[in-house]
């Protein structure tokens, strides 16, 4: 069977997922210098488009047609010396580069900012990009969500939370003009729906928050069960707001509280029985002297 040459390009099979695509679009996202070669970013975006169609229509292309002389990622075609400066000075002003740019700019200031310093740059990025081209705010929009998404953000549960608010996405007829991206957003709000209905959902969803401000994880060791069903039952709500990591250190926490509870138990040996026998005998003598 002929691998679909955008799947192709992204080192995808034809079984690959909308997930699939959206993993191996940031693994590759990594490795371009979107500034310094702006072709090989629109034709891995290109790709990346086209493949989404392909996964979420079923497996049919349609009348997409391969680009001509697509190189393998990561590797530009040279460009004749007078073309050159030309063709890169308009790609460098398409609607996808302005708003990946701005992108990247966002996520290196607020790697660790507070929720404020979040607020305060989203809503400059996006007064920015409004005020140069308004579907670069929107490349920004669907960006964004494809990296809280996929992962690799610090921060991201902020990031989001605020967000949320910025661009409307608890607006249902908003969030399902954005497609793919909609759908997850869609899901996170669901899941954390569902979640508030359990009962120790709400618990654990301030728990979570404060974990995202810094509160030790020590504070709040007996909510692991809640938390373990959650990242069962919640899953992208949970990966969003909680870290492998923190995962790992909170149920080993969890389980060396256990064994310690389990080691504050009275001992069962020879003392024990001793001082149960020794009231046996004391009751027998009192019994024995109030009958005589």
């Amino acid at each position: 069977m002929t691998i679909p040459w955008f799947l192709a390009h992204l080192g995808l099979d034809a079984s690959a997922g909308e997930r699939d695509v959206r993993r191996a679009y940031a693994l590759q996202l990594k490795a371009i210098d979107q500034a310094g070669d702006p072709a090989a970013f629109d034709r891995l975006r290109q790709a990346y488009e086209v493949a989404r169609s392909f996964v979420a229509g079923g497996g049919a292309v349609g009348d997409i047609a391969p680009p001509e002389e697509l190189p393998a990622p990561g590797t530009t075609p040279a460009p004749s010396p007078a073309a050159a400066p030309v063709a890169t000075a308009a790609r460098e002003e398409t609607a996808l580069v302005i708003g990946h740019r701005a992108l990247d700019r966002f996520c290196a200031r607020v790697h660790e900012g507070t929720d404020a310093d979040i607020a305060s740059e989203l809503t400059a990025c996006l007064t920015a990009l409004r005020l140069q081209r308004a579907d670069a705010a929107t490349v920004f929009e669907a960006g964004l969500i494809e990296r809280l998404a996929v992962g690799g953000m610090r921060q991201r549960a902020a990031i989001f939370r605020i967000a949320l608010e910025q661009f409307g996405w608890n607006d249902v007829s908003h969030f399902r003009q954005l497609g793919a991206e909609g759908r997850w957003v869609e899901t996170i709000e669901r899941q954390r729906h569902e979640l508030s209905k359990t009962w120790d959902g709400p618990r654990l969803l301030n728990t979570l928050e404060a974990l995202a401000r810094g509160a030790p994880l020590q504070a709040h060791v007996a909510l692991w069960p809640a938390a373990r069903e959650a990242m069962n039952h919640q899953r992208d709500f949970m990966a969003l707001h909680l870290t492998a990591q923190q995962a790992g250190a909170w149920e080993q926490l969890h389980e060396q509280r256990a064994l310690v509870t389990a080691g504050e138990k009275p001992p069962r040996g020879l003392a024990y029985w001793f001082q149960w026998i020794f009231l046996g005998l004391i009751a027998l003598c009192l019994l024995s002297s109030f009958f005589h």
